[in-house]
């Protein structure tokens, strides 16, 4: 039986999949950092950290803790037994945790077995360590734990990652995500002092992930409804499957709505999608206006599709496996618009200068096409500012601006160049 610290006790239904999935990484932008996987905390990085863990509330059967907010993504404060203190994605749409490879081999720590896991981007066999003390979110406990590398996947979201929380954790716990106050409450009984206007969601689990039904309606003329997986680890807010589309016949209405193309990263690589403003989506009682909603164009994909953190960012959720519900409260970003990429740009960390992004992808008379930026431009600063001082969250955050203007300080070659970029919403 895993062991818990702080008075907080397991559910006694945990399970072990012998297949493992991952979808969760399907994200443009977001995840962690950690000390020790090759480049250290950057000073707001670590008084970010500092703040996070020292905001730790305990009774006997609930722990409230701070958590981060990385481009949608819930990040908590956490380190292995014997390692650094790091972040960790708290991420429902991992079918098992996970730590990086590096960090894994830092410790000296022997992978035992071999299990197959599947991201967006295909399968992939690795190995797992069987019962590590992990010491996150204001929890100790023992945990198997994939061993996946991430670096690529950093590189994307411009922090390094340590690991994943998923179902082996959620699942012994009632979850409650305040993603407006930036905490999350992990009990064993009752909790989660919710309002009046909470609604209560039935949930289907499926390999250890939870599951809601959603209808949407794409154009106000065609509607249609599936089963989704509610996933805090993907940034986006609607993600269908191939399968979905097809089983369903909305391709020809997909064809029609103004759409662009867009690009993500798994543990496997880079996958690329299209991605359209729709009429609206209902989850239980609630309808949700204008949402963003994607669509795979290569790669695979399982089940109709995900519920994704740009939707659930709008609630306060809590996630009860055992009785397999979801409840909901909308929060003061409910009515707020979804926003996408308005700069056209993908940026990744400089591998040989951790203080710059490289220019990854350019969509396609986008404006930084037109701004004449190219794929391997180097992006040292934005408005005068070094980029790696304001971070790649607030970089994103400023790039879905409607109508901003941005001096970009870039290099190429040895060329140093400025560059206006004027954003503008694609959809």
């Amino acid at each position: 039986m895993p062991q818990i610290s702080l008075a907080l006790l397991p559910n006694s239904n945990i399970k072990r999949a012998t297949a493992l999935t991952w979808r969760s990484l399907v994200r443009v932008c977001a995840i962690a950092l950690l000390v020790g996987l090759g480049r250290p905390l950057s000073e707001p990085e670590s008084v970010a950290a500092e703040a996070a863990s020292s905001q730790v509330v305990q009774t006997p059967s609930e722990v409230r803790t701070a958590f981060d907010l990385w481009l949608n993504s819930i990040q908590v404060v956490g380190r292995i037994e014997g390692g650094s203190v790091g972040w960790w994605i708290l991420d429902t749409g991992a079918g098992f945790s996970a730590v990086d490879e590096s960090l894994a081999k830092g410790l000296g720590l022997r992978a035992t077995g071999s299990v197959e896991i599947e991201s967006a981007g295909g399968k992939m066999r690795t190995s797992m360590l069987r019962g590590q003390t992990l010491h996150v979110a204001g929890v100790s406990t023992k945990l198997d734990l994939v061993v996946i590398p991430l670096a690529e996947v950093s590189d994307y979201e411009g922090r390094p990652i340590a690991g994943i929380l998923g179902s082996s954790f959620i699942e012994r716990f009632l979850l409650t995500i305040d993603y407006q106050q930036r905490f999350i409450t992990l009990a064993t009984g009752p909790s989660a002092r919710l309002g009046a206007d909470t609604q209560t969601i039935a949930l289907e689990m499926r390999n250890e992930e939870p599951w809601a039904r959603v209808a949407f309606s794409l154009d106000g003329k065609t509607s249609v409804s599936g089963l989704f997986m509610v996933d805090t680890g993907a940034n986006a807010s609607i993600d269908v499957s191939p399968a979905f589309v097809s089983a369903v016949g909305i391709a020809p209405v997909l064809s029609r709505l103004p759409a662009v193309d867009t690009r993500a990263i798994t543990p496997n690589g880079l996958i690329d999608f299209r991605e359209a403003r729709i009429k609206h989506a209902q989850l239980g009682p609630f309808r949700i206006k204008e949402p963003l909603l994607a669509w795979f164009q290569s790669g695979s994909h399982w089940g109709d599709g995900l519920l994704g953190a740009d939707v659930l960012r709008r609630f306060t959720v809590t996630l009860d496996y055992r009785s397999r519900l979801m409840k909901l409260q909308p929060n003061s970003d409910f009515r707020k618009p979804f926003e996408t990429n308005a700069s056209g740009l993908l940026l990744k960390t400089h591998r040989s200068d951790p203080t710059a992004f490289e220019v990854a992808w350019v969509r396609r008379s986008s404006p930084a096409d037109t701004a004449g930026i190219q794929v391997g431009d180097v992006l040292l600063s934005v408005n005068s500012r070094r980029v790696n001082e304001l971070g790649l969250n607030q970089l994103v955050s400023w790039f879905q601006r409607d109508s901003k203007t941005y001096q970009l300080g870039t290099k190429r070659g040895d060329e140093h160049r400025t560059v206006r970029l004027r954003t503008k919403r694609p959809i």
